[in-house]
């Protein structure tokens, strides 16, 4: 009887955690659309809501030191053998900024053609999925290309 109790609560723990999966895939499309104003392609998905009443798009602050880990790790990507010329162009990419204790992560995240099929990480025909760790003396101490 326990031996059953125990299987019903691993499949209980299942179903919640491919649950919890989708949420967080879902509020990754959702962020994506909210923030950058499109999907991870090419086509635009801009609405009314993100202008202000100047229509013009709403702004958004980012720390200097974010930017400046960006303009490091960009130039790095910019240099990249591993990386072809035509898949060094910022526009095909959406740009994710973050940062913990002691460290900034810059991720480049490439866009996809509007026929290319959802790739999870990756390259895709646009360019390369790139992360880079940046110290707070503005050095690199990790650089990843995923697939």
């Amino acid at each position: 009887m326990k031996k059953i109790n125990n299987c019903k609560y691993i499949i209980i723990l299942g179903f919640i955690l491919i649950a919890f999966v989708i949420v967080l895939s879902v509020n990754k499309v959702i962020i994506e659309t909210e923030v950058f104003g499109q999907s991870n392609s090419n086509t635009k998905t801009q609405t009314n809501q993100n202008l202000d009443e100047n229509n013009e798009m709403l702004g958004v602050g980012v720390d200097g030191g974010l930017i400046k880990a960006f303009q490091i790790a960009f130039d790095d990507f910019k240099m990249e053998s591993k990386i072809e010329s035509e898949k060094k162009q910022i526009v095909n990419y959406t740009i994710g900024l973050s940062y913990g204790i002691g460290y900034y992560k810059i991720q480049f995240s490439p866009k996809r053609k509007a026929d290319e099929k959802p790739v999870f990480g990756g390259s895709t025909s646009l360019g390369k999925f790139v992360v880079y760790k940046i110290d707070n003396q503005f050095q690199i101490i990790e650089k990843k290309f995923i697939r």
